[in-house]
């Protein structure tokens, strides 16, 4: 996964009182001023440019941790593709405060390369409190490893079960390719588990034995990117879109490779707040994934 795609910053505070300790070969000091310049260059050598999957995956504008690593506050659990990773690029120490910047990211499978990729989304501020002291290298660490899944070397097997499907069959990467004509295998019966403990279906679009499904109520049109409309780039971005039993946008997934210029980051952006009347099963509200295409044209706005 490439930290060049990941470019927008993300301020991830951590708050630590005001005797500090210095992060070194395993013992502890007083932070001083002077002590800042080591502890970020520390830092930046352990986790400089490391992409990272936050546990539990929480959606917020900023986070609270202990000294242990546990969360505290300040967001409510979100998905694997659109709240979990993150890029780790800077450090700054501030007297009382160690600030790390870092890109959050959106997820797309590639059908054509067969891997997992990401692109830059939304800022998220991270603040672990410590107390007096912060703990010497090893000891933070251990806190950064409770915060964080620090190998995303595998990404894939983090993701939900109900992306499984999508990102292990062939009639999701033949329609991601030849967008014309919709396969047969899309409308998968077997369901598999939600967040909320309830089945999820998969949809083409059109009724299957008993399952009607879901069909817009409001779907604002994308925003444009101005540098894309500069360049006049047109295109399709095909997202995968899990659609709850409020018929609310739950979960994306981009499918095939990303347009660039801001347009994947724009479909997504698009799609969630896109809503729907509920698909049904047999009377019955269900969740299902659908995919859904977000268009770009010259005159779009």
């Amino acid at each position: 996964m490439s930290a060049r795609l990941l470019n927008n910053p993300i301020r991830l505070a951590v708050t630590c009182l005001a005797g500090l300790n210095l992060l070194c070969g395993g013992t502890e000091a007083n932070l001083h001023a002077s002590d800042a310049q080591e502890i970020e260059a520390r830092l930046k050598q352990d986790y400089l440019s490391k992409n990272v999957l936050v546990r539990g995956l929480y959606h917020g504008d900023q986070l609270d941790y202990d000294e242990q690593g546990n969360f505290i506050e300040g967001g409510v659990p979100g998905v694997w593709t659109l709240d979990g990773i993150v890029t780790l690029t800077d450090f700054k120490s501030r007297g009382d405060r160690l600030e790390i910047s870092a890109d959050r990211t959106v997820i797309g499978f590639s059908y054509q390369h067969r891997r997992v990729y990401a692109l830059p989304d939304k800022p998220v501020e991270i603040i672990v409190h410590f107390g007096p002291t912060i703990p010497a290298r090893g000891g933070l660490a251990e806190v950064m490893s409770r915060i964080f899944m620090l190998d995303t070397s595998k990404l894939p097997q983090y993701a939900p079960a109900y992306w499984l499907p999508i990102l292990t069959d062939e009639a999701w990467a033949q329609y991601a390719k030849d967008r014309r004509q919709l396969p047969a295998g899309l409308t998968i019966f077997a369901p598999v588990n939600a967040p909320d403990g309830e089945a999820v279906y998969f949809t083409d679009g059109e009724p299957h034995d008993g399952l009607e499904p879901p069909q817009p109520v409001d779907e604002p049109p994308p925003y444009y990117p101005e540098v894309a409309r500069q360049l006049k780039k047109r295109g399709t971005v095909l997202m995968a879109v899990l659609i709850d039993r409020a018929g609310a946008v739950h979960d994306a997934l981009l499918l095939g490779d990303p347009l660039g210029d801001g347009l994947d980051q724009s479909s997504v952006n698009t799609v969630r707040r896109w809503k729907y009347r509920p698909a049904t099963r047999s009377g019955a509200a269900v969740n299902v994934i659908k995919p859904e295409p977000v268009t770009f044209s010259i005159g779009r706005h």
